[in-house]
């Protein structure tokens, strides 16, 4: 066991967000002088969930799912090649691990997060994410932006969740209701942290991204609510006499007189985005791309704005009023303040960051 900083979240995938977040926080630790790598351990759920299939197992098959599955492999298949050399060339990888022992037994710091690492529903239960072993001498345990998702853990579940994040030395997590959680679990001086992409400058991200985008046109991104966010964009391209590009995470008929993206590598998005003369998205690693390039954009959520990430951020960074209710493109965000209200807040996570991976021992 040496002295390498393992980040145990979501490997694998072809969801940017995950891939993205995962680079910055190991890209972030680095930059503080520890050696870091990705944890090599695949969570057999997500693996399922992100390996393009024209037939998903424990789903029930019928003609309409086989027919929608089949209209998006083509092009999954593609993202997935292109993250796989995203990934080879970017992100460093340690040895394969077996389980939260094998981890353990590996190294001294271990940090969990970010994602939803910690939700039942996005991992099938694997234990592996709570490091449910046991744990060395010397060891530090620490989580970062780690998140529950949006469903509460069942009886069962939270006396597991409070009895392993119990042996954790220090907690972060990324939403308030995460907070909440931890509450209620019985685990005290827990705290909130930004996204692991928001660690990092637009420089940063400048430096692996794709080659410029010439050409004028307006970009969406739509994971969440896509129906309004692709016809707010198609409005704001109408607008400015633009192309509209765009990528729809979970799949749509193609829309006409727009140029589908959805294949495009990581390096690729993130052109897409800083290129971009306005941005639409109900992402928020959409939402956090488009502040850190400074992008004028707005944002769609689902569900309650009280816990919404997106709104969260917006509210932090004073730009709530930038939602896809505001339809005067006139309207321009202030980087000024936001890139000030960002580096505060930045900061404040990183410090957190140091002093959690920092003991004598």
């Amino acid at each position: 066991m040496d002295n390498t900083v393992g980040i145990l979240t979501f490997i694998a995938t072809i969801n940017y967000g995950a891939e993205f977040q995962a680079y910055a926080l190991v890209r972030a630790v680095r930059e503080m002088g520890y050696c870091a790598e990705l944890v090599n351990y695949t969570c057999p759920k997500i693996a399922d969930q992100e390996t393009p299939k024209l037939i998903r197992n424990n789903e029930e098959f019928s003609l309409s799912s086989f027919a929608r599955n089949l209209l998006k492999y083509p092009s999954q298949r593609e993202r997935q090649r292109r993250f796989r050399e995203f990934s080879s060339s970017k992100i460093q990888l340690g040895r394969i691990m077996r389980g939260a022992q094998d981890i353990l037994d590996s190294y001294r710091y271990i940090v969990v997060g970010s994602d939803q690492v910690w939700s039942s529903k996005i991992t099938g239960g694997d234990g592996t994410f709570l490091l449910d072993g046991k744990r060395h001498e010397g060891q530090r345990l620490v989580s970062y932006a780690a998140s529950f998702g949006d469903s509460y853990p069942d009886p069962g579940g939270r006396q597991r969740l409070s009895r392993e994040l119990s042996k954790f030395d220090r907690i972060s997590v990324r939403e308030e209701s995460g907070l909440a959680v931890l509450e209620q679990l019985g685990i005290a001086g827990g705290t909130t942290t930004i996204d692991p992409t928001l660690l990092l400058s637009k420089e940063n991200w400048s430096e692996i991204a794709a080659p410029n985008n010439k050409d004028s046109y307006v970009f969406a991104y739509a994971v969440a609510e896509g129906r309004s966010t692709l016809e707010y964009a198609r409005r704001v391209a109408n607008e400015f006499g633009m192309e509209l590009r765009y990528i729809s995470a979970y799949g749509s008929r193609p829309l006409p007189h727009a140029k589908n993206c959805g294949s495009c590598s990581p390096s690729h998005f993130l052109s897409l985005i800083r290129d971009a003369a306005f941005v639409v998205t109900s992402s928020f690693h959409g939402m956090c791309f488009s502040i850190l390039f400074n992008k004028q954009f707005r944002f769609a959520f689902a569900g309650d704005k009280g816990t919404s990430r997106l709104c969260s951020l917006a509210e932090k960074l004073g730009i709530s009023a930038y939602d896809i209710s505001n339809c005067d493109f006139d309207d321009k965000i202030d980087y000024c303040m936001v890139d000030k209200l960002l580096e505060d807040l930045r900061n404040e996570s990183k410090e957190w960051l140091k002093a959690s991976l920092y003991f004598q021992g």
